[in-house]
């Protein structure tokens, strides 16, 4: 677990003992204590939510070539290759392109990351999803432990603006929207994934 990851955790456990000691101090009758102890705890919620945005805002993007990984509890993923599979012939139009995704699992014991998300971004923040029941091996696969696949998702892309980049997120499934630094917090610019 990193730092961030144990600050959170802190932070967490301060608030539930604050909000403990608010109750305990309304069933004892000391509302000047439970209102003291109520400003306390909104008072480091803010402050600790402002330092997420603040980090996020403020840090880097970090953009990774092909073959380099992005890593969520130790299972990597890393571009292998892009593909152009044809036009989308629907309304709206666009074309499809396959994105091979290697996803290896970097950790001791059988794992997956639930909840992970892909889309392919440009450079002027656009965005396009999966196409849905296409792309095969799901990227929330549970791999044994030093086990590796390959996904190949595939996404309906209607112009675009330069360079592609896939970008892979938990979203709010987890509670790294929270931790500081972290590319799925608040305000963090999202990790890019270039296709070439």
């Amino acid at each position: 677990m990193r730092v961030f990851e144990w600050l959170l955790g802190g932070v967490a456990g301060w608030t539930a003992i604050g909000v403990l000691g608010t109750l305990l101090a309304l069933a004892t009758g000391d509302r000047p204590r439970a209102r003291r102890s109520v400003l306390w705890i909104v008072g480091v919620l803010v402050v600790y939510v402002g330092a997420v945005v603040l980090t996020g805002h403020f840090q880097a993007q970090r953009v990774l070539v092909p073959g380099q990984e992005e890593c969520f509890d130790r299972i990597c993923y890393a571009v292998a290759g892009v593909q152009s599979v044809g036009e989308f012939k629907g309304r709206g139009g666009g074309r499809l392109l396959q994105v091979a995704v290697r996803v290896a699992n970097r950790s001791g014991e059988q794992r997956a990351v639930n909840g992970i998300e892909a889309y392919l971004m440009d450079g002027s923040g656009s965005k396009w999803g999966r196409t849905v029941g296409l792309g095969g091996v799901p990227l929330t696969l549970r791999l044994p432990a030093g086990g590796q696949t390959e996904s190949q998702p595939v996404f309906r892309v209607e112009g675009g603006d330069g360079e592609l980049s896939l970008v892979l997120t938990r979203g709010w499934t987890g509670w790294g929207w929270l931790v500081i630094g972290d590319t799925d917090s608040l305000g963090h610019k999202p990790t890019a994934l270039r296709l070439r």
